[in-house]
């Protein structure tokens, strides 16, 4: 007889039907052991940290494109935006009219992370290797949320943040962008995308108090 542990072949040869029984009796439970030992999900162990999730949106270059075997990679597309996330007619409204990539993905990131959590990274971020590290130290600041100061700027860049689903600083934003209900087309006349629905808006919360681990 031939068995699987842990994909290596371990051969038996058995004379005895009751001892051939024990054995496949000790081999279940220590494959079962084996199993729920070393079986990962791309959610973190606790529950209540930012998940092991990166998403992208495109337009976005191979190069950026995060592959880490720790983690779930998504990369999302139009048709998954539009299908796959959770619109109020207000931010749809939004989408729809903006002009620009950079503000579509502004748009469309907060809705990921807000429904999904993970970490949202855009192209040409150069800081993509401590990303376990980053999960770690904002729960360990019980914020579970991470974004970067900009140097020599007092704005947060929302081109590269981690968030648990649904957190607080999310809601804040989603909430400030729908406050701009059929005003926005007139506002980003008047306003660059990045402070109307980028890092802007972010640092808001940030002047708000709410929590946030800020990286450097």
């Amino acid at each position: 007889m031939v068995c699987y542990v842990n994909n290596t072949k371990i051969y038996f040869s058995f004379t005895n039907s009751k001892m051939k029984l024990k054995i496949l009796l000790f081999l279940t439970i220590i494959v079962f052991i084996i199993g729920c030992c070393t079986t990962e999900s791309f959610q973190d162990q606790n529950s209540d940290q930012i998940p092991r999730i990166i998403h992208h949106i495109v337009p976005i270059d191979d190069n950026d494109i995060v592959t880490d075997n720790s983690f779930k990679t998504v990369v999302w597309n139009k048709e998954m935006i539009d299908k796959n996330l959770k619109w109020s007619k207000e931010l749809r409204k939004m989408y729809d009219i903006e002009p620009t990539i950079k503000g579509k993905k502004n748009i469309a990131s907060i809705l990921i992370l807000n429904q999904y959590g993970g970490i949202y990274i855009d192209q040409n971020i150069c800081e993509k290797t401590n990303l376990k590290r980053y999960i770690e130290k904002s729960h360990n600041q019980e914020t579970n949320f991470f974004a970067f100061r900009e140097p020599n700027l007092n704005y947060l860049n929302n081109r590269f943040i981690g968030s648990t689903p649904k957190h607080p600083v999310l809601r804040f934003m989603i909430d400030k962008m729908e406050e701009m209900g059929n005003g926005y087309q007139e506002i980003r006349e008047k306003m660059p995308v990045d402070l109307v629905t980028g890092m802007g808006l972010l640092s808001k919360a940030d002047i708000y108090n709410y929590h946030i681990t800020l990286l450097q």
